[in-house]
């Protein structure tokens, strides 16, 4: 063939990335430096060097066949559980239908209890039920929100919205929230917004609801404070920067990294404290980077945080060829 030893196993490894090569020889025509730049510092291969033993030689091809065969079965082990998560988030995909609709129907009904002549008693009780009942469905929508983006099966719209009329709609929402805790609320709309943008405004709600509604369940006095800015406009493009500031109980530095990953909070004593999925930063982050942005936090323990995203938006077509035209 006229392949040298090198040439020889780059060809294997073209075939068989996996193969395990063990080269005995004599003498080598190439320097430690020439087979490095080639191959790569590389586990798959071995060269010895005569002299050495029968006995020697015997030992070490069976150490690394222990070791290559344990390094295949962690990596088959890895691919079945990745596989079975890949399954378990279609699944919650799947029947997100099935799982909501029961749940509606329960607060439905519950509203409509509500609206009938109650009793002091009967009323405490109803209104216990719906509470619960809404706490529950946003357990059930952030698991299955979650397990949608995970398995791809959400998709970022593009639909012309009002962003400021957007902004007022959560505010409104959490105002009650906001309002029985006794907590100050700023809110700062950069004055270069446009009055739309395309985009996709019920993730861009849900972004700014998990943002708010976190900082609203860590802090206890205080002010929050939200601030819309424009980070980066272009002819088609804005990427707008959403960012929460509380006076809360603050992060740790060392548990600051976790707090975007599914499932994860500050620590067990958080969980049972003030309750939660931890899932909340995990969406935020997954929309945010569906819609080209990216997340980040700031914060010192016992002063407060500081959470931010940014998201890309289209300009609408109008603006677009207006900005072109100025």
């Amino acid at each position: 063939m006229g392949w040298d030893g090198l040439e020889t196993i780059e060809r294997m490894w073209e075939a068989d990335p996996e193969i395990q090569t063990v080269i005995c020889t004599a003498y080598t025509d190439h320097s430690w430096d020439d087979i490095i730049r080639r191959l790569g510092c590389d586990d798959r291969l071995l060269i010895l060097q005569k002299p050495f033993s029968s006995v020697e030689v015997s030992q070490l091809a069976a150490s690394l066949t222990t070791k290559w065969k344990l390094a295949r079965q962690a990596r088959q082990r890895l691919e079945a559980a990745e596989a079975a998560n890949v399954a378990k988030s279609q699944f919650l995909a799947n029947v997100s239908h099935e799982i909501r609709t029961p749940m509606n129907g329960i607060l439905g009904m519950s509203e409509l209890l509500l609206g009938t002549p109650l009793n002091d008693k009967q009323r405490r009780y109803i209104e216990t039920l719906h509470k619960s009942g809404n706490a529950l469905l946003q357990v059930i929508n952030d698991i299955l929100d979650i397990s949608r983006i995970e398995s791809g099966k959400l998709k970022i719209e593009r639909i012309t919205f009002d962003l400021r009329q957007l902004v007022k709609d959560v505010l409104e929402l959490l105002s009650g929230p906001i309002e029985s805790k006794g907590l100050r609320l700023t809110v700062v709309l950069a004055d270069n917004l446009l009055p739309e943008y395309d985009g996709d405004p019920v993730r861009i709600r849900q972004i700014l609801t998990n943002l708010i509604g976190n900082a609203i369940k860590f802090t206890t006095q205080g002010e929050i404070a939200l601030h819309v800015a424009v980070a980066e406009d272009t002819v088609d493009t804005t990427t707008l920067c959403l960012k929460v500031r509380d006076t809360g109980i603050g992060i740790e530095p060392a548990v600051q990294t976790k707090l975007f990953t599914p499932f994860t909070q500050a620590d067990g004593s958080t969980t049972r404290k003030y309750g939660g999925t931890g899932l909340g930063l995990a969406i935020v982050k997954q929309l945010a980077q569906m819609m080209d942005g990216t997340v980040g936090v700031e914060s010192i323990l016992g002063q407060g945080s500081t959470f931010w995203c940014t998201i890309q938006l289209q300009k609408p077509s109008t603006q677009t060829v207006l900005a072109k035209v100025v």
